[in-house]
């Protein structure tokens, strides 16, 4: 049997081993949900690849709380959404007639299977025209973007392509480099390249 000052002695070292645990797991950038995860559906528009060019511009993107505000942020306020709306309950082509002027070529996730919630956001990649890939448009990220403080390097477990791109393809390394993964146009896992996207490129056939 335990005497009750050593019983007391090993509780005090308990509790001691457990605050330095959570002082270190603060020093380290804390034990909670990071604040991205209150903002899971984000939206950065992207630029076709002009003529003698070989990566687009990619503009600063935007994170939201509910899908329906990023929707009303797209639309320009002329696409209103329920507040409890999803992402999956509505097809790109219906959202791209409604947005009109900005079309969704891409959706990445950072969870597999198309899972777009608070715990894992996902990433709208859009174009201010109606015309998405076709037509020969092409569009090439040479690296991952930070969105909302999100950084999206490495982190995309599943993938969607629109508007026409049928060619939804997945790098290694920036640049276009390293491995690939061409989903055509769809991922719902991405294999060996979980978590290891870093560019990206998407195109009609």
């Amino acid at each position: 049997m335990v005497k009750p000052r050593l019983s007391s002695r090993l509780a005090a070292i308990c509790f001691a081993a457990i605050l330095l645990q959570l002082a270190l797991g603060t020093a380290l950038g804390g034990t909670t949900h990071p604040a991205r995860y209150e903002r899971p559906f984000c939206a950065v528009a992207i630029e076709p690849v002009t003529l003698g060019e070989t990566t687009s511009i990619v503009r600063v993107g935007r994170c939201f709380a509910t899908f329906a505000e990023e929707v009303g942020y797209l639309s320009h306020g002329r696409l209103r959404l329920p507040a409890g709306a999803t992402a999956d309950q509505f097809s790109l082509g219906q959202l791209n007639a409604s947005i009109q002027g900005v079309t969704i070529i891409g959706r990445d996730y950072e969870d597999p299977n198309y899972s777009c919630n608070v715990f894992g956001p996902c990433l709208d990649w859009t174009v201010d025209n109606d015309f998405g890939c076709t037509g020969g448009r092409n569009y090439v990220a040479a690296s991952m973007p930070v969105v909302g403080g999100f950084n999206w390097n490495n982190q995309v477990s599943s993938t969607k392509a629109f508007a026409g791109c049928s060619t939804n393809q997945n790098f290694e390394n920036t640049n276009y480099g390293g491995a690939l993964l061409n989903c055509l146009p769809n991922c719902a896992g991405m294999g060996v390249m979980n978590d290891a996207t870093s560019s990206k490129q998407w195109r009609d056939l």
